[in-house]
């Protein structure tokens, strides 16, 4: 996916709030946030391979609201963050809690 341009790195600050999770450019503007009612899947991908680039990476799916009825705004999108400070698999198990709340 890189070669192709379909990955590109950009610092973001990922934060689970309850309810959402938020992501957050460094100066702590909001860039996206999901309702948790619509992230699934959250994945960890954890590497020792000192040659593997993207050796921590968090992976959820954010899925198209339609609890309104209406047609989404949004299409199912899949969400890839390389962990830095903390574990990608610490950050999974906090989002499956969330999720059920």
């Amino acid at each position: 996916m890189e070669k192709d341009s379909a990955i590109w790195a950009q610092p973001m600050i990922l934060k689970l709030k309850g309810d959402k999770i938020s992501v957050e450019d460094e100066n702590g503007e909001i860039v996206e946030q999901f309702s948790m009612k619509l992230v699934v899947e959250p994945t960890a991908h954890q590497s020792t391979n000192p040659q593997d680039m993207y050796n921590n990476i968090l992976l959820f799916i954010v899925k198209e609201d339609t609890r309104n009825g209406r047609r989404p705004m949004n299409p199912t999108e899949m969400h890839i963050f390389q962990c830095v400070r903390v574990s990608a698999q610490d950050v999974v198990g906090d989002i499956q809690a969330l999720i059920m709340l």
